[in-house]
């Protein structure tokens, strides 16, 4: 993670969630790992999670269930997925390092993306299937100033 306050030099994102995890647990945290839930209920100012039948409480629930990536549905994406496809630049990106790279998509994420890989991949191309980018005006300029990089669209 680049740009992260307290870390000038930049930190991964499995580091920092290990720092994370550390301080909670002396704060007093319990981390738990329990599936599947099958109900969740209030009790006062806390909560009470049915798991396999087995009641647990929780002050606080965090419903962590992850992104489901956008597939493309294109020949080689199944067969690739971990071996040079990926959906998070922050997780694989140093893997990238100095390589050429292909972030496909025209919204604010996929231009996020290859602004974060612009600082690590030797050249990005950012590729869509629109005629324009789908971007809030704050990233249109970034966009177009990705060191080492082209914007490919259909014309």
């Amino acid at each position: 993670m680049e740009n992260y306050p307290g870390f000038p030099e930049g930190i991964s994102g499995q580091d920092l969630a290990d720092l994370l995890s550390r301080q909670a647990e002396i704060a007093g945290a319990e981390f738990r790992t329990i599936a599947p839930v099958e109900a969740i209920r209030p009790d006062g100012c806390d909560y009470v999670l049915t798991v396999n039948g087995e009641e647990v409480g929780a002050r606080v629930v965090i419903l962590a269930t992850g992104a489901i990536p956008k597939k493309l549905g294109v020949p080689g994406e199944a067969e690739f997925t971990g071996r040079g496809v990926s959906w998070c630049a922050t997780c694989d990106g140093p893997l990238y390092r100095d390589k050429v790279v292909a972030v496909v998509g025209g919204g604010d994420a996929a231009t996020q993306e290859a602004l974060y890989l612009s600082k690590l991949a030797g050249e990005v191309h950012l590729i869509h299937r629109r005629e324009e980018f789908r971007l809030p005006r704050v990233f249109k300029s970034d966009a177009s100033s990705i060191p080492r990089s082209s914007c490919t669209s259909p014309t």
